[in-house]
């Protein structure tokens, strides 16, 4: 390429000096969920994400409270986002109680009542509460 094309190319014939390429650092990040029995019911209180990502974590948590058979309670103040991915899986235990028995979900982050006022408000056994 010649110096005249350069110039117009890279910007420089308009006296105007070439941005120079941002560099995005590549974050390495993986996504977290941390459980803990709460004190006084069947429940767990959580602090992280609930994703696709820390799905086994949570399922793993959920089914031996699931498999008592009584009402199962949630903190999730301390849960900063949640997907559609483990959003389904808290459904998909709801959905393994008997009969009268619920999950309640307390306290969960913005990003989990939409999903669950968009795809899941008819599944009767889920009870979010603020």
């Amino acid at each position: 390429m010649s110096s005249p094309d350069r110039e117009a190319v890279d910007g420089a014939a308009d006296g105007v000096a070439p941005a120079p390429p941002v560099r995005i650092p590549r974050q390495a990040r993986r996504a977290v969920l941390t459980c803990s029995p709460t004190p006084g019911r069947v429940g767990l209180s959580m602090e992280g994400e609930i994703s696709l990502v820390t799905r086994d974590t949570l399922e793993s948590h959920l089914t031996p409270l699931v498999s008592r058979g009584t009402d199962v309670h949630l903190d999730l103040s301390k849960v900063v986002f949640s997907d559609s991915g483990g959003a389904a899986v808290l459904v998909t235990a709801a959905q393994r109680l008997p009969t009268g028995r619920n999950v309640h979900l307390e306290n969960p982050p913005a990003s989990l009542r939409r999903i669950m006022d968009v795809l899941y408000s008819k599944v009767p056994k889920i009870k979010v509460q603020s």
